[in-house]
């Protein structure tokens, strides 16, 4: 097969709109200015979850374990709230603001003192 008939890839969203990638050769850096505008689609489009047994007994578990105000501030906007659905929808909102520079644990300890002080 000759490479060079080869029809170029497209690639978009579902509904037609999104970045564009052909494999041609590029001028001028072209095709990496579509590698980057499709490597920051694709971040724009990456979604958090939390999997395994993440529920309110095991949350308030390990909280309970902690003395410090932070876990005790924590505690009860979970027990005001009735549950801890708030506090993950929350937490993997801002949490993916945060994954082109890196999450840690101190960046998710901030999101849970800015969601226990809201």
């Amino acid at each position: 097969m000759d490479l060079r008939s080869r029809r170029p890839r497209v690639y978009t969203t579902p509904s037609g709109t999104g970045p564009e990638l052909d494999d041609r050769p590029a001028a001028g850096g072209k095709l990496e200015e579509k590698l980057n505008e499709l490597a920051q689609y694709l971040l724009d489009s990456l979604f958090l979850d939390f999997e395994g047994e993440v529920n309110t007994e095991n949350v308030r578990a390990l909280l309970r374990k902690d003395e410090s105000p932070l876990s005790r501030a924590l505690l009860q906007k979970i027990i005001d709230e009735d549950g801890i659905d708030d506090l993950l929808i929350t937490l993997t909102e801002v949490l993916t603001e945060n994954l082109p520079t890196g999450i840690d644990q101190k960046v998710i300890r901030e999101h849970l003192t800015s969601y226990s002080e809201s």
